[in-house]
């Protein structure tokens, strides 16, 4: 009988499949890094952030969190059986 963990299996493939979207957003964080630079103050950084750059951050962040969640279910799930096919006929 082959046991499997459903959850550990799912962020795995997140945290895997989530580069891509995280290349992405490092690029556009890059592209905007001169406009952070040149702010004088932490208020006018935060105020000349575009929209597209909060986003990337959020993309960027849930990377972690998606390899911690699939390290931590990897680490305390516990395996379950893979049902059985149906039998057809």
């Amino acid at each position: 009988m082959r046991y499997h963990r459903p959850k550990a299996q799912l962020f795995a493939v997140l945290s895997v499949l989530w580069l891509f979207p995280s290349l992405g957003a490092l690029l556009i964080l890059v592209l905007g890094f001169s406009v952070w630079r040149q702010a004088e103050s932490l208020r006018v950084m935060l105020a000349t952030t575009r929209f597209e750059q909060w986003v990337a951050l959020l993309v960027l962040l849930l990377h972690p969190i998606f390899h911690g969640l699939a390290r931590y279910y990897r680490k305390n799930e516990t395996p379950r059986p893979i049902p059985a096919e149906k039998e057809e006929g």
